[in-house]
């Protein structure tokens, strides 16, 4: 008879336990359903918009960036800047 018992314990417990993991596989399932990669397309068309005419098609530089002296974005100055400082160089411009 106690043997019955403690079997039954290690079902019920073994139960839970794949419940448990039901559930959180559930979850976490649904949660990276909600957060979806990153859609590349925006920035993409922000620099086409707004940096092409300046800092060309490639970021090499246009004619009119290169009269304006602005910076090669392939450069390895730039490409070693830390991202902070990209953002707010291109959020605010640079002086």
């Amino acid at each position: 008879m106690n043997q019955d018992k403690s079997e039954r314990h290690v079902m019920f417990a073994c139960l839970v336990m794949l419940l448990l993991f039901v559930c959180f596989t559930l979850f976490v399932s649904s949660v990276a359903r909600a957060n979806p990669a990153p859609d590349s397309t925006a920035p993409s068309a922000t620099f086409h918009t707004k940096c092409v005419m300046c800092h060309g098609p490639d970021g090499g530089g246009s004619e009119v960036g290169k009269s304006m002296n602005v910076p090669d974005l392939r450069s390895s100055a730039v490409q070693k800047q830390p991202d902070t400082q990209l953002a707010q160089i291109i959020s605010e411009g640079k002086g």
